[in-house]
Formats: C-alpha cells, sequence, structure tokens
C-alpha cells in the first residue's frame, strides 16, 4: 500500500525524512507536494515547508511567487561588445 496523494500531512513528513537521508531532491519533491496540497491552509505548515525549500535550494512555484516569476524580471541590456544584428539593406 502506497502514499494517498492527498494526504498532505504525510508528504510534509515525508519531505523530513527524505531530507534526514540526505536524499534532497526526493525531499524538494515531497515538499512541493505539500504545498501543492495545503494552499495556505496550514500557514505555520506552509512557511516551514518553504524554509526547508529554501533551505535545500529547491524552487518555489512561480505562480505563488510573483518576484521569481521570469516574466515580471526586466528585460537585460545586451552587454557592451555584443554585436548587433545586421538589418537587411532595401533596395
Amino acid at each position: 500500500m502506497g502514499l494517498q496523494p492527498d494526504y498532505v500531512d504525510a508528504w510534509y513528513d515525508l519531505g523530513h525524512v527524505y531530507k534526514a537521508n540526505h536524499e534532497n531532491d526526493k525531499s524538494i519533491n515531497a515538499f512541493q507536494k505539500y504545498l501543492d496540497l495545503n494552499k495556505g491552509k496550514d500557514s505555520l505548515g506552509q512557511k516551514k515547508a518553504e524554509e526547508e525549500l529554501a533551505g535545500m535550494g529547491g524552487a518555489k512555484d512561480p505562480k505563488k511567487d510573483p518576484k521569481s516569476d521570469p516574466k515580471k524580471d526586466p528585460p537585460k541590456a545586451p552587454k557592451s561588445g555584443t554585436p548587433k544584428k545586421p538589418v537587411p539593406n532595401k533596395k
């Protein structure tokens, strides 16, 4: 018998078990699954899971953290010395 996919607390606990076993990729996935299922219902658990993810270098979901949304980042200026694309001549 496996883990019930919608049992929120089990995903949180599983994240800690994987972390203690130095299986960070699995731990990150478990904490992310917890956050996806929790959806802010347990704010303390949410905060702790986010801290665990940040400590392991796990990325937050960009939909939940607008600061990390690449669409909202300002465009970067080209590096100096970078050749520009040639414009075709019109004749």
